[in-house]
Order: C-alpha cells, then sequence, then structure tokens
C-alpha cells in the first residue's frame, strides 16, 4: 500500500470521484459541485470544505445523504478539528486525508 495523495489536492479529487457516483441524489451532487467550483475559482478551502461538512451533516441528520457519500462525509467529519484549525489554505506539507490505492 502506498500513499498516492494528500493534503488539498486529495480532498479535491476526493470531491471529484463523488460526483460521479451513480445514483447519487441530485441535491448530494450540487453541494459537491458548489464545492467543487469554489475551489476552482480559489476560494479558500477551509471555508470550503467546512462548509460541505455542514451541509452534508445537514442531509445526515436528515437521513438524506446518498449511501454513495457516507465515506467521504465520514473523512471530512473526522477531520473537522483539522479543518477548524486552520488559519490559512491547506498545504501539501499538512496531511489530513490520504487515499491509499
Amino acid at each position: 500500500m502506498q500513499i498516492i495523495e494528500e493534503g488539498e489536492q486529495a480532498f479535491f479529487r476526493k470531491i471529484a470521484k463523488s460526483i460521479e457516483i451513480q445514483g447519487l441524489r441530485e441535491d448530494d451532487r450540487q453541494l459537491l459541485l458548489n464545492a467543487k467550483k469554489k475551489i476552482e475559482d480559489g476560494y479558500e478551502w477551509r471555508e470550503t470544505l467546512l462548509g460541505l461538512l455542514t451541509n452534508l451533516n445537514a442531509e445526515a441528520m436528515a437521513l438524506k445523504l446518498s449511501p454513495g457519500l457516507r465515506e467521504f462525509y465520514s473523512l471530512l467529519y473526522n477531520n473537522r478539528a483539522s479543518l477548524e484549525d486552520l488559519k490559512h489554505d491547506i498545504k501539501g506539507s499538512m496531511t489530513l486525508l490520504m487515499i491509499f490505492d
């Protein structure tokens, strides 16, 4: 097993990959598309990811979250303390999420 991505690019790629999940509710897909667009447009990573977490959390609490998004939601939720502590955008040296192949 080797680390293939870390930090902000891992989150960005996870968002992009999650958009392609079959059977994803349109509301969930729109949340991901909005987050992806914000990142592409240069919005702050911290605010974008925390906003996405807040929205996914609301969907999860209402039992509406698409099953395919539960893993990504868990990754964001489990890293929320690290996200909240960020003072600046996530940089490559900070590992918040590692995707293994």
